[in-house]
């Protein structure tokens, strides 16, 4: 059916899916050391169905990627610049926003 053909059919275009693996998230809660890979591990389950996944802590990397994408991962990334810093770099760091958008 011509209907359900795909978009890089109908529109041929480069798709670059960018993702970060600040944080694996954790299923179980293993004491005060692990609480915040429980607590991420929790939000990730709710998005791609596994609380010990690899992460920005807050988007799963599986979730991240789309098929039929060029795919970057940047280790040690977090998702947002709120709370980031000099150790916990997010996607528009200096130093790390120049390992993806070339990808523009």
């Amino acid at each position: 059916d011509e209907k359900l053909r795909t978009v890089k059919e109908l529109a041929p275009i480069s798709v670059t899916c960018v993702a970060g693996t600040y944080l694996r998230g954790r299923g179980t809660f293993g004491g005060v050391s692990s609480a915040q890979a429980f607590i991420v591990g929790q939000g990730y389950k709710q998005v791609c169905g596994d609380a010990d996944a690899d992460g920005d802590g807050i988007t799963p990397v599986e979730t991240a990627l789309m098929d039929d994408a060029e795919h970057i991962i940047l280790e040690g990334i977090y998702h947002t610049p709120l709370g980031a810093g000099d150790d916990r770099p997010w996607y528009g760091s200096p130093g790390v926003v120049e390992r993806w958008a070339n990808a523009l």
